[in-house]
């Protein structure tokens, strides 16, 4: 059963590719980068667009919390422009944003780089430790596969995302 539904995830990888395959990633707005993980998250990791991806403009103080989602969240997606890499700022915001939503899972992404991170806090220290990086146009999609299994909806079960808009 497992090797069938990698086999899902990693078809749906190739058919994203092929369907993007002319998109200037470089030159791509946060607000497009938004729009290609919608559909990733959608395609690739099973999850409805409707009922379970959430687009929520986050506060940048970590100790305002959003209480209403807080039991629900799986993971904080965090979109940055296509042309940008990731890097410290970007890094250090997207924990904020994390932290006000109430998660330690965290994916950084600009379209093509596809990071995820644990949120270690341990005595008032904070760290980002990264689980996997990955590049989505140029990792094999059999990697890409297996290292996407335990945030896809199949394996997490009905849990919702939350997307910076």
């Amino acid at each position: 059963m497992l090797i069938m539904e990698l086999n899902e995830i990693k078809q749906a990888i190739l058919n994203i590719r092929l369907k993007n395959k002319a998109v200037k990633y470089d030159r791509l707005s946060k607000d497009e980068v938004r729009q290609l993980m919608d559909d990733f998250l959608c395609s690739v990791l099973g999850y409805d667009y409707n009922d379970e991806i959430i687009h929520k403009s986050i506060p940048h103080n970590p100790h305002q919390n959003i209480t209403d989602f807080n039991s629900q969240i799986k993971f904080l997606v965090q979109p940055f422009s296509g042309g940008q890499q990731v890097n410290q700022s970007i890094i250090n915001q997207a924990v904020n944003y994390a932290l006000a939503v109430g998660t330690q899972l965290l994916v950084l992404t600009n379209g093509i780089y596809f990071g995820l991170y644990d949120l270690d806090i341990d005595d008032g220290k904070i760290e980002a430790l990264t689980v996997f990086e990955l590049d989505l146009l140029s990792d094999a999609a059999d990697e890409i596969a297996i290292a996407l299994w335990p945030i896809c909806k199949k394996d997490c079960g009905k849990n919702i995302i939350v997307n910076m808009s």
